[in-house]
């Protein structure tokens, strides 16, 4: 339960450190910045919390299947994103569920595995092995990876922030954690913690060290364009409807950026190092046409050698 506080409580302030994309939304940011009470009383009152909460004598086996699941999971996300500025292509944490007063289909989701299916998920190798998960097979990114990617983006904006109030927004020198929290910026500090530390961080950002340790050299980088590339990732996602064929968060190629209008960041990728190279800074899944090649060769090899050391004929 403290980890969905500190989850919402970070998405409250991403969302108020973030402006909306134009053409995600047609609310206002007090509309989808509102108090808790009249999120939960506007979200139950959504036609799938009504369809949710009905009174029946069904047991949850008879009553729920995956294809069920999947199907009032969307209609939840829909509505969540609405309120919550939230893309509807992110698998929530399951105990947001029971949070928000949906037990009927936490239950189900915690048992999804088990569930009967109609057809959907019937034709996939792992479902009769009951291995496939929810996220998986309702195409959604999985919630640490979003959770990854929403709190590094966090620490990007606060950490430049911090240094246009105390380092007149120099980004020579990475600050120390120690003078972070004697300014009153404890929740900056563990953002820096839980991404590696300040010499990781320092190396990816191109930021020297006050304390002298010597650093890799990772190549040229800013603040600026990480903040940005990310907030671009971000906004694409809002515009996208589950399912997705590839749930992962991955680097947009350069024909999603020009498609979008976004020449300038385009120079800026060649600037720092490429696609691949950004991609790897940033913590973000990066595929072309030769790295999947390359991982299927990889992958058919490794198989091989596994049925090698097993005795099974290939």
């Amino acid at each position: 339960m403290q980890q969905l506080k500190r989850v919402e409580s970070n998405q409250r302030k991403l969302t108020t450190l973030l402006k909306p994309p134009l053409e995600t939304t047609n609310l206002t940011m007090k509309e989808l910045q509102g108090n808790e009470s009249s999120l939960i009383s506007s979200v139950q009152n959504h036609p799938a919390s009504v369809d949710l909460k009905e009174n029946t004598r069904n047991s949850m086996t008879e009553f729920w299947t995956k294809e069920r699941v999947v199907q009032q999971l969307y209609l939840y996300l829909e509505s969540y994103k609405k309120y919550k500025h939230r893309p509807s292509v992110w698998m929530p944490q399951l105990a947001e569920l029971s949070h928000e007063g949906y037990s009927k289909l936490f239950n189900a989701c915690s048992r999804f595995k088990k569930l009967p299916s109609v057809s959907v998920f019937s034709d996939s190798p792992t479902s009769s092995e009951n291995k496939i998960t929810i996220d998986c097979a309702a195409g959604l990114v999985p919630f640490k990876e979003w959770r990854f990617f929403e709190s590094q983006l966090q620490l990007f904006v606060e950490l430049k922030q911090y240094l246009q109030l105390y380092r007149n927004g120099s980004e020579e020198y990475f600050p120390e954690p120690t003078e972070i929290i004697a300014n009153g910026h404890g929740e900056l500090a563990l953002l820096i913690q839980k991404h590696g530390g300040k010499v990781l961080l320092a190396q990816k950002l191109d930021m020297r060290l006050s304390s002298g340790i010597d650093k890799l050299v990772w190549g040229p980088m800013t603040l600026d364009f990480a903040i940005q590339l990310l907030h671009f990732i971000r906004s694409q996602f809002l515009q996208m409807t589950p399912p997705l064929l590839y749930p992962i968060i991955c680097m947009p190629s350069e024909k999603d950026l020009i498609r979008c209008g976004r020449e300038d960041l385009v120079c800026q990728v060649v600037e720092f190092g490429g696609y691949e190279n950004v991609a790897r800074r940033l913590g973000l899944a990066y595929f072309d046409g030769k790295s999947r090649k390359l991982d299927e060769a990889v992958f058919r090899g490794a198989r091989s050698l596994w049925k090698g050391r097993k005795g099974i004929a290939p």
